[in-house]
């Protein structure tokens, strides 16, 4: 962005259905190499278009070369959102999320939860939680050494993995299921034994203290760009107290809450795009200009 307006920094009139699209769409203005890779598959889009000479209307395939910038696990979640932008959203990264048209948020309100389901379908195929054959469907299968079978059937990823590293997590043996008991009879028991030989897949992850919403990470985001843009911390209060009637806004008491929702902002661009450390946003700065 060239020149600073109210829509880049003040989230606070954003509503909650677009909360979390609004938030990749910032976050991702903040990123160069997201925007490089954009504008490089949209340059595709156009070139193949022209090549194709499609006309309004046209239907047609177009096949892209994307270059992997997140840390994502494989290419589908950010596949997805690069493609999204370079052939649905020409004003992006120029406009702000509060500033793009109806069409262009209809087409990205839920992208995120879109991108997410085709990375963790993906993931899960190639990643499967269980992998059952029994003798009631494959009667040779009583015939096989659990070493072949684990030969045929582990996972295609998994395959280079030395044993000893791989048999931490993956777990390989013989089971024998009595089919006259119900169906929930039998949970239990799995349930049970899942109990006494994975104790800890039931521990939950620590509690993290404090305000972590999607609004949050939307005014820190904002405070960067005022400090970006501001060249005195009384500058940018000035800016926010223009937005203290809306309560979602964002505002920062002192220098020293406003220093921090800064730092915090470059800890939530590199965890929500899964960007390396390397990586800062576009309007980072390490401080006050005075």
């Amino acid at each position: 962005m060239n020149k600073l307006t109210e829509e880049d920094y003040d989230f606070g009139d954003v509503p909650e259905c677009e909360l979390l699209a609004c938030l990749f769409y910032e976050y991702m203005r903040e990123s160069e190499a997201i925007i490089h890779e954009v504008n490089r598959v949209r340059q595709q889009f156009l070139g193949e278009m022209k090549r194709q000479n499609t006309k309004p209307g046209d239907h047609c395939r177009i096949n892209v070369t994307l270059t992997k910038v997140t840390q994502y696990w494989g290419i589908n979640f950010e596949a997805m959102i690069i493609t999204t932008l370079a052939g649905g959203v020409e004003n992006f990264p120029h406009v702000p999320w509060q500033k793009l048209s109806s069409s262009d948020k209809q087409l990205l309100r839920d992208f995120p939860q879109r991108a997410a389901q085709v990375h963790n379908e993906n993931f899960r195929a190639e990643n499967p939680m269980l992998v059952l054959d029994t003798t009631l469907k494959d009667p040779s299968l009583g015939e096989s050494t659990l070493d072949t079978w684990k030969a045929k059937r582990t996972p295609q990823r998994y395959r280079k993995v030395s044993p000893p590293a791989l048999g931490k997590f993956l777990v390989s043996g013989f089971f024998q299921i009595n089919m006259s008991y119900t169906q929930p009879q039998l949970c239990m028991a799995f349930s049970d034994w899942l109990k006494a030989n994975h104790p800890t897949g039931e521990e939950k992850p620590p509690e993290r203290r404090g305000r972590n919403t999607h609004r949050d990470w939307l005014n820190a985001l904002g405070a960067l760009r005022l400090r970006y843009y501001c060249k005195t911390f009384t500058e940018a209060q000035t800016k926010m107290k223009l937005l203290r009637e809306n309560t979602n806004s964002m505002f920062y008491e002192d220098r020293r809450s406003f220093n921090r929702a800064c730092d915090a902002a470059v800890r939530h661009f590199r965890t929500l795009l899964e960007l390396p450390e390397k990586y800062l946003p576009i309007h980072f700065t390490k401080g006050w200009q005075k």
